[in-house]
């Protein structure tokens, strides 16, 4: 046998292996492994470790919603969970039942693709497509959002005006703003002041060369847990949820694919992630679905 012919048979072995380690996900179970045996205990302790999430309520169906859902946030004052859609726009409060309870149409808003809870009643809200980021009061007697009466900021960060902002996340502690932006760059910003109402608003770009030395494909969703000072990131067409630090480390992952932390089908387009008081984790994906994950 020709060392011609021996290096095609050897060739297209290896590429037989490797189709089938990546057909049957063990490349990725392989990496869960192997994030659990080079993260110490104590780092896990102290941040969220996303391989102890099993899915508890899979692809719950958002009744009255048929498409574009988008965000999600918790907010603890009222105990609910609250999300976005872009077509039409609109607010939408949730039940115990993850079932739409009240609507809030918003008026003026293109393309709302993410929403964070700031406390005292207020929100912020993502317009993608203009790249503006909205502060939203929101009460009891609240019917309808008006865009063009509320405070906001427009980034002009350049590039598609659909790859605009994607998520956003709220630090208690300085009431600073995070927003991610989708991609072609991928980027996280920093917003200082805007919450505050001060004169000085600073905009910065850290974790730059963290978030584009990853494998995500994009930035579909974000949060901040002020609990353990990580992020939620959450990347859509690579199908992973991320906890990464504030000084840009990886902490871990979650695949968002069938046979994954008790999931029986891939979550089809996640779009937004957040947390509610009790460390239970949820995702919104398109197009109108909402998954509950509970710590082991």
């Amino acid at each position: 046998m020709s060392i011609t012919i021996k290096s095609a048979l050897v060739a297209t072995l290896f590429a037989s292996t490797a189709g089938t380690i990546h057909g049957l996900d063990l490349d990725d179970r392989l990496a869960y492994q192997y994030q659990t045996w080079t993260t110490s205990q104590q780092v896990r302790s102290a941040s969220l470790w996303l391989p102890d999430y099993q899915v508890e309520q899979e692809a719950i169906v958002l009744q009255g919603v048929s498409d574009n859902l988008s965000g999600i946030t918790y907010n603890p004052d009222t105990e609910s969970l609250w999300v976005v859609i872009n077509q039409p726009t609109q607010l939408i409060e949730l039940d115990a039942q993850l079932q739409p309870r009240r609507y809030i149409p918003l008026t003026n808003f293109h393309d709302t693709e993410a929403v964070a809870y700031a406390g005292d009643g207020r929100f912020v809200i993502a317009d993608e497509r203009i790249q503006s980021v909205v502060i939203a009061r929101v009460d009891e007697n609240t019917l309808s959002l008006d865009k063009e009466q509320l405070p906001q900021l427009t980034l002009n960060t350049g590039g598609e005006n659909n790859k605009g902002l994607e998520g956003l996340a709220i630090n208690p502690s300085d009431n600073t703003i995070f927003a991610v932006r989708e991609r072609d760059p991928m980027e996280l910003f920093s917003i200082t002041g805007l919450l505050d109402r001060s004169d000085n608003i600073r905009i910065d770009n850290p974790l730059s060369e963290s978030i584009n030395s990853t494998y995500w494909n994009d930035l579909s969703g974000l949060h901040f847990d002020a609990q353990t000072g990580n992020f939620l990131i959450l990347s859509d067409e690579a199908k992973l949820l991320s906890s990464m630090s504030l000084t840009g480390d990886t902490i871990s992952h979650m695949d968002l694919e069938a046979g994954f932390n008790g999931l029986t089908r891939d979550i089809p387009q996640a779009e937004g992630v957040t947390l509610d008081s009790h460390n239970n984790l949820y995702i919104v994906s398109e197009p109108n679905l909402i998954y509950r994950f509970k710590q082991r």
